[in-house]
């Protein structure tokens, strides 16, 4: 989904528990305690966390031999775009992904955020709103 959103949806997920395992716990409790989205941002984006990486680099092969870096996959459908996969899948190979109604994002999350929470966030992920037309 979009960067800003997955962030918040992400900032959420950990901040209420995460996926439960001990690891994960104890570096929530070290990084985002009981801060809100907004203190956690003015801090810092931590890297320790892969749920906060940027999508771009998962996209991208390099070849080690010449370091040059190509785009390593043909499509890339987000979220918010289940219709659109659905026409791709159904032109290309004749079947439709079912879905539950409650699979599409509901809310938009970011439009209520402090104006520096969210360029903080933008400017995390300058090149997936880039590449990825966000």
């Amino acid at each position: 989904g979009h960067p800003c959103e997955r962030f918040v949806q992400t900032f959420d997920y950990l901040k209420n528990g995460g996926n439960g395992t001990p690891e994960e716990a104890a570096l929530t409790k070290k990084t985002i305690g009981n801060s809100t989205l907004d203190e956690f941002v003015k801090k810092g984006i931590p890297s320790e966390y892969p749920e906060f990486q940027a999508m771009w680099p998962f996209m991208f092969l390099t070849d080690k031999t010449t370091g040059e870096s190509t785009m390593g996959v043909d499509n890339v459908f987000c979220q918010d775009q289940f219709e659109d996969v659905e026409d791709w899948i159904h032109k290309h190979y004749g079947s439709v992904i079912p879905r539950e109604d409650n699979d599409l994002p509901s809310e938009k999350q970011c439009q209520n955020l402090k104006p520096e929470t969210r360029q903080a966030i933008d400017d995390f992920y300058e090149l997936d709103y880039c590449i990825f037309g966000f």
